[in-house]
């Protein structure tokens, strides 16, 4: 019986003719031909009027020309404009390339003066001579094997000298002699 709509939905009857109907019952001006004639963009017209189509489609044609060309100017723009980042971007890559190289040698020096002064240590605590630190190489461990090597060779086991207040009980002609002996390896 009563067909329930949305609300936002209207019914509207139209004349047979297909033109809408005012308040009083009359077609409007300028809808069905009767009156004025139809408003709107010019494209309508009458059975009587020929539609110049070619003009049509050359004034299309010259409107797509007009954009495409208004397209590409601002393509243009972009492009130039990007091109400029681009510059940018290069001394941008270049000053990053320049602090990751200075970076390394950083830390190459910084590992050098660690082995340096790790060598220079393990020469004080084994008592080598500046040429022999030079001769450390390698790991932490392997210098500090080649210092203890170097350190047992270079530990002289020279007898005391007498002269010197050090040595045995005895009177000094008696630890001088035996000093010379031991020097020259004589047992006698």
């Amino acid at each position: 019986m009563f067909k329930t709509y949305p609300i936002w939905l209207r019914a509207i009857e139209g004349s047979e003719a297909g033109g809408s109907v005012g308040a009083d019952g009359e077609p409007e001006k300028g809808a069905d031909g009767n009156g004025d004639k139809p408003q709107g963009d010019g494209q309508e017209s009458d059975d009587s009027e020929q539609v110049d189509w070619k003009a049509r489609f050359e004034q299309a044609q010259q409107d797509a020309e007009k954009w495409k060309a208004h397209s590409r100017k601002w393509e243009d723009r972009a492009k130039a404009k990007n091109d400029g980042n681009d510059s940018g971007n290069d001394d941008i890559r270049a000053r990053l390339a320049e602090v990751e190289q200075n970076l390394k040698d950083a830390r190459a020096e910084n590992e050098r003066v660690k082995t340096e002064r790790l060598k220079f240590e393990l020469g004080a605590e084994y008592g080598l001579s500046k040429d022999d630190v030079d001769l450390l190489r390698g790991n932490e461990d392997d210098m500090r094997a080649l210092a203890q090597r170097l350190g047992e060779k270079h530990e002289q086991h020279y007898p005391e000298n007498p002269y010197q207040g050090r040595g045995s009980q005895g009177s000094a002609k008696q630890n001088a002699e035996a000093w010379a002996k031991e020097l020259l390896g004589k047992d006698s």
